[in-house]
């Protein structure tokens, strides 16, 4: 394993087993939030919403469902999992935030190859790129994509 960071701050850069062991919550919200990423039909489209003040962890629940997630055999079929900073600051419209995902998407599985795909909308208008951007991240995260 590379190098190991204990952050307060940002638990997207942590290595799973780290965030496991610092993850002082009920684990029943974990265990929770993973039955029902797992454990819901694909078409049901499983989400969930955690709310609380700053600092009480619930970017820290998310990256451990994150990780677990990720090596779970069981949802290796399902949707990717696009990890998206705590502070996206460059989506100042609908088609950035869609840029951001593909971005994301890209980076952790890159054998989704949309990098080229991606290029091609930067140079169009607003509508246009949130028109083809819509189509790709379709395209990518649709049942026929995996």
């Amino acid at each position: 394993m590379g190098a190991r960071y204990l952050t307060r701050f940002n638990p997207s850069v942590m290595a799973a087993d780290a965030l496991e062991a610092l993850c002082v919550h009920n684990p029943t919200v974990v265990d929770a939030l993973m039955e029902h990423a797992v454990g819901s039909r694909a078409e049901a489209r499983p989400h969930a919403l955690l709310t609380g003040g700053w600092g009480t962890g619930k970017t820290h629940i998310i990256a451990v469902v994150y990780h677990r997630l990720r090596s779970n055999v069981e949802v290796l079929a399902r949707p990717l999992i696009a990890w998206l900073r705590e502070e996206e600051y460059g989506a100042m419209s609908f088609a950035d935030f869609l840029e951001s995902i593909l971005e994301a998407l890209n980076r952790e599985y890159p054998e989704t190859d949309v990098g080229d795909r991606l290029a091609a909308c930067r140079g169009l208008s607003r509508k246009q790129a949130e028109e083809r951007l819509q189509e790709l991240l379709a395209r990518v995260v649709g049942p026929s994509a995996r």
